[in-house]
């Protein structure tokens, strides 16, 4: 996993940031249209197998935005991926999911999880990617910091 950070207080860097990116290993079950909605907790990929217990050869980077949204980006240095799920949750209570919504792009699309809407990042086929941008946009009410998983 790698990290990045931003503080959402007025979004200038203290935001640690993993992703779990689901990769194909034989022998497993796939889920090529997105992750299933059961991973919204534990964002596990639920393939059949362990998780991926090493370093992933990919980075998230995080970039604040003048408008109080932050661009996230997922790359491998040219490394492919086939899935991803990503999640902004609360700092001080990890397994508080927030309600904050995702942008959309091609190769990818949002989930609800946790009573939020469009709170949770996925990819929406099968099709090998070599980075994934999106934006991050906060709720209006939202003062805190942030780990995105």
């Amino acid at each position: 996993m790698s990290g990045a950070s931003v503080e959402m207080r007025s979004i200038t860097p203290c935001l640690v940031i993993g992703v779990l990116i689901g990769l194909g290993i034989s022998s497993t079950h796939g889920y090529s249209r997105g992750a299933p909605s059961i991973s919204c907790y534990d964002l596990t990929p639920q393939h059949g197998s362990p998780p991926q217990s090493s370093n992933p050869p990919f980075s998230l980077t995080v970039e604040k935005n003048g408008d109080n949204t932050v661009t996230v980006t997922l790359g491998g240095g040219g490394t492919k991926f086939k899935g991803l799920i990503i999640q902004a949750r609360l700092s001080k209570d990890t397994s508080e999911i927030l309600k904050g919504k995702f942008s959309t792009t091609s190769g990818v699309k949002t989930m609800n999880c946790g009573g939020g809407s469009k709170n949770t990042l996925t990819h929406s086929s099968n099709t090998r990617k070599t980075t994934v941008t999106t934006v991050w946009t906060p709720p209006s009410d939202f003062n805190g910091d942030v780990i995105f998983r």
